[in-house]
């Protein structure tokens, strides 16, 4: 049986707790579902492997988000410009560690299991595109293969640098069922 887990993220009040989207169209909003869990588990796979990305375990589903998960299981990470700096440089310093150690990226189980050479996960690196709904922009609509994971965290960089940029406060939240 396959259950679904979502993530995104938007523009919020620039201050208190009201996690109600605020939208400004020169930042967008990012969102994304995966089957399975496929997202959370590749990520968690490369901070795992690729160590020193620490500021990106909220996004894998390991608890750390800042806020504590809703009744609904939602966990919300909340970042302002300053706090989306260390997770900007850290998605940087991600993707970069991924073309970098290729070999290493495609021994994971989560990029083993689709037949990858380290070549192929340069070649989805190199064709990874920031999209504001993943899903849909990306060929792979279940969101569970390279491409989609690759084109999230490019996604996720683009969005909370135009949110730094504008000086916005973030809401980024994952949800699993």
């Amino acid at each position: 049986m396959s259950h679904q887990a979502l993530f995104g993220a938007f523009p919020i009040s620039p201050e208190g707790s009201d996690l109600d989207p605020k939208p400004d169209d020169a930042v967008g909003e990012l969102r994304g579902s995966s089957r399975n869990g496929a997202f959370s588990r590749g990520l968690g796979e490369l901070l795992e492997t690729l160590q020193g990305h620490e500021a990106l375990r909220f996004l894998a589903a390991d608890g750390t988000a800042v806020a504590s998960p809703t009744s609904d299981g939602t966990r919300w990470t909340v970042l302002d410009g300053d706090s989306a700096l260390p997770v900007i440089k850290a998605l940087d310093d991600l993707l970069h560690a991924c073309h970098e150690r290729a070999a290493d990226v495609a021994a994971m189980d989560f990029f083993r299991d689709g037949g990858l050479t380290a070549a192929e996960v340069r070649r989805h690196l190199a064709e990874a595109r920031e999209c504001s709904n993943v899903n849909v922009e990306m060929p792979s609509d279940d969101g569970d293969d390279v491409g989609f994971l690759f084109a999230a965290l490019v996604s996720l960089r683009a969005f909370l640098r135009r949110a730094q940029r504008r000086a916005h406060r973030v809401a980024i939240f994952t949800w699993s069922a």
